[in-house]
C-alpha cells in the first residue's frame, strides 16, 4: 500500500518549475522538504500541476513522489512510491 501525503501549505509555481530546486511542503505531519524533478499542468485550463520528485528530509527522506498540487491554494496530495 502506498503512503499519501497531504500538503497544507507549500510554493508559488514559480519555485516548482525552477526544478531541481529543494522545496518545503507543509503537512498534516510537519514540513518535509523535497526535490522537484518535474512539474506539469494538468490541464491548460486548471490550475492544478502534477509534481513528480524526491522526499529529502524526515522518515520518507530518499522516497520518490507523484502528486498533485494547486499553486493558487497552496494545497495538494504526495504519492510516495514504495520503499
Amino acid at each position: 500500500m502506498s503512503t499519501q501525503i497531504t500538503i497544507t501549505n507549500g510554493p508559488f509555481r514559480a519555485a516548482l518549475q525552477a526544478a531541481p530546486e529543494q522545496i518545503t511542503f507543509d503537512t498534516l505531519d510537519g514540513s518535509v522538504r523535497a526535490r522537484i524533478l518535474g512539474c506539469r499542468d494538468l490541464h491548460p485550463a486548471a490550475s492544478e500541476v502534477i509534481i513528480r520528485g524526491e522526499i529529502t528530509s524526515g522518515v520518507h527522506a530518499g522516497r520518490r513522489f507523484l502528486g498533485s498540487y494547486d499553486p493558487t491554494t497552496h494545497e495538494g496530495q504526495l504519492t510516495l512510491a514504495l520503499p
